[in-house]
């Protein structure tokens, strides 16, 4: 998601203050055999593992997201910066297993407090040439041998969106050089290999936008291809209305031919309101998704934040969304099929 840092902080203290009471999570669902996509979540409340503490709380948002649409969802994504989480949130993915869904992670590399920095792709502590030279190896180990404790396939998706200069760890900014991208990558890689971990799948995800080839970290470092992308619409800073084909078709086809034997998520998808019919747009998202049977997970952006990208921000997008979300391609799929391995 392209950052609009400076508001979130206040966006999410304001959103997460009235907390909606517990209710009872959902108990896991068998595999479905006539499934081909699974569907998941980010939630406002996940988006912040940065600065709020995991509470089983957490969830309630993924269980309201689910009562909406009548149905489980596989995937939970949560994300977690380097500077607020010095080890993995094991409490929250044994919490999101037992409800039968696989843990996502979007895993990034930076201090993600807005007021970390004047410039938030400017962090010199984080950039690609400290990873690279071992400054951050103990961090990284910690971490591998806590997700290598929990023991489940887990989802990680890290330093996410590297083609937009949007964050510290693009090539371009941040004293970063060509090539250091997958550098970095194949250091951490390394470290989490080196000392057994063998449940994590990678998650290597660009946006929809143009691509560099360059910054493909290789197959033999990638177990899952994703991509984001979002319909702003007419909003200030985008591209106008735009239809799921229009935002993905060409990436996706270019993902595809670079890594034909990996499964791809969409990692990140949402759209305004603003300059056409969301409703329309979600219908058309399901029909085009037809066309890429590759595609095996398809993770919502659930939050409010420079738009209004929630499943519910109508009533009639919600039922577009409910409608293509109930059709038998949708389901319970085996985990090997969202990981790609495991």
């Amino acid at each position: 998601m392209r950052p609009a840092r400076v508001t979130l902080i206040t966006a999410l203290v304001v959103a997460v203050s009235a907390a909606a009471p517990a209710v009872a999570a959902s108990k896991a669902v068998p595999v479905d055999p006539s499934a081909r996509v699974a569907l998941g979540v980010t939630t406002l409340r996940l988006a912040a593992g940065w600065y709020f503490p995991w509470s089983a709380s957490d969830l309630n948002s993924v269980n309201q997201v689910e009562r909406q649409l009548h149905r489980h969802l596989e995937i939970v994504n949560l994300f977690q910066d380097w500077a607020h989480s010095a080890k993995p949130p094991l409490t929250a993915l044994e919490q999101i297993r037992a409800r039968g869904s696989v843990p996502e992670i979007s895993w990034e590399p930076w201090n993600a407090d807005p007021k970390a920095s004047p410039r938030p792709t400017q962090q010199p502590a984080y950039s690609l040439a400290s990873i690279i030279s071992g400054t951050h190896d103990a961090y990284i180990r910690t971490w591998a041998r806590g997700l290598k404790q929990f023991g489940r396939p887990v989802l990680l998706r890290f330093a996410q969106e590297m083609n937009i200069r949007s964050y510290s760890w693009d090539e371009g900014v941040n004293s970063n050089t060509k090539g250091q991208y997958v550098q970095a990558w194949r250091h951490v890689w390394r470290l989490f290999h080196n000392l057994g971990v063998r449940n994590v799948a990678w998650v290597w995800s660009p946006v929809a936008a143009t691509l560099r080839k360059s910054d493909y970290p290789g197959g033999a470092y990638v177990n899952v291809i994703g991509v984001s992308g979002f319909n702003g619409g007419t909003l200030p800073g985008w591209d106008g209305w735009r239809s799921f084909n229009q935002i993905f078709s060409h990436t996706l086809t270019e993902l595809h031919a670079m890594a034909p034997a990996k499964p791809v998520q969409i990692t990140e998808i949402g759209s305004s309101t603003h300059g056409g019919n969301k409703s329309q747009w979600v219908r058309g998202m399901f029909a085009a998704l037809k066309s890429y049977p590759y595609v095996t997970s398809v993770v919502s952006y659930d939050l409010k934040k420079q738009a209004d990208w929630r499943i519910d921000s109508s009533a009639s997008a919600l039922a577009a969304f409910r409608a293509g979300a109930g059709t038998a391609r949708y389901g319970q799929i085996a985990s090997s099929k969202i990981t790609g391995r495991l």
